[in-house]
């Protein structure tokens, strides 16, 4: 394993990926420990073609710009630092339109996670069983899913997604998780017997907010905190859901029927503290459903 640097120096083709004469050691293998940016006037680095390439780590420095143009990027590895992606914090230009895959070729162990709260991926999936991938900085995706292993936010950092699904597991500490969904239905926010996807959510202490535009389905089990902040909106419960901390109602409707005319069916609903609903347009809709509350405020 060793350092590829992206020069950036082929004549013809001074911006892809796959020409050999862009980069230190040639077109990176999967044990690579890919390297763009730290110096200025190399210009950008762009996935050419259809395809996805692979790698084994991906550091994208201050000064560097990366561009996906659509395809995805496989990261295969740790680098020395035992870091799997790391993203500086003065970044000229990246587009992450395409998928971003965290498949490791060993069996188990940590993958550090080092991103920047400036930057959103489009698609994330982490995909190894026995391999924990453990955040240092917010995550941002418009698609997060965790097909198998374990995201653990770490040391409280933030996640926020359009969605998170898969079958392997969230570990959320005490970290703000944010579910922008906008239409369609959520199936993320899940844990239980036998939920839809069948993951493991470990709450922690915590906050689930949901926010965006459209009807969701929120298909939950336990969680710790939840503010629902999403005005004129209404979010529909498709499982049981215990609440081990507070529900804030800030601004919309939670409804504990699948369907938002209370045609579906009823669900209960365990909130351990407390249920704070603020103002006229913040709505708890309880249909038939049995609702407990430790404190109603």
């Amino acid at each position: 394993m060793a350092d590829n640097n992206w020069l950036g120096t082929d004549g013809t083709n001074p911006t892809h990926w796959s020409v050999a004469a862009n980069w230190e050691n040639g077109v990176p293998s999967d044990t690579d420990y890919v390297i763009i940016g730290d110096c200025t006037g190399i210009g950008t680095c762009t996935i050419d073609g259809t395809s996805d390439v692979s790698c084994g780590s991906f550091e994208l420095k201050n000064n560097g710009a990366f561009n996906m143009n659509g395809n995805g990027l496989i990261l295969k590895n740790k680098n020395l630092n035992n870091r799997i992606i790391d993203l500086g914090s003065s970044i000229t230009s990246a587009t992450w339109d395409g998928t971003v895959s965290f498949i490791p070729d060993a069996s188990s162990g940590t993958f550090k996670i080092y991103t920047h709260s400036s930057e959103t991926f489009g698609t994330v999936i982490f995909n190894k069983a026995g391999c924990t991938f453990e955040q240092y900085d917010h995550l941002k995706a418009a698609t997060l899913t965790i097909m198998a292993g374990t995201l653990d936010t770490g040391a409280d950092h933030a996640l926020t997604a359009v969605e998170i699904m898969g079958a392997g597991t969230l570990a959320c500490n005490d970290s703000t998780i944010t579910v922008n969904a906008h239409g369609g239905d959520i199936q993320t926010i899940i844990t239980g017997a036998a939920p839809t996807i069948q993951g493991a959510w470990s709450a922690g202490t915590s906050t689930v907010n949901l926010k965006g535009t459209g009807h969701k389905n929120t298909q939950t089990g336990s969680l710790y905190n939840v503010v629902v902040d999403s005005s004129g909106q209404t979010f529909r419960m498709g499982s049981d859901m215990t609440i081990n901390n507070d529900l804030t109602i800030t601004n919309g409707t939670l409804t504990t029927n699948s369907e938002t005319d209370g045609s579906g069916s009823d669900y209960w609903l365990k909130v351990t503290r407390d249920v704070n609903i603020n103002g006229s347009s913040s709505i708890l809709t309880t249909n038939a459903s049995q609702v407990i509350i430790g404190a109603l405020s």
